[in-house]
């Protein structure tokens, strides 16, 4: 977290996390964060 509060994700180390009995795909969550209405792409 920047100290405007800004992040960047570089980039990630696996194609699926394992949480708990749930698998979570990275790519899901990167389309999730990069459609969000809040954020911004510069």
């Amino acid at each position: 977290m920047e100290a405007e509060g800004s992040s960047m994700l570089l980039r990630h180390s696996s194609e699926c996390i394992n949480k708990g009995d749930k698998k979570v795909f990275t790519k899901e969550v990167e389309d999730a964060i990069v459609n969000h209405k809040y954020i911004a792409d510069f």
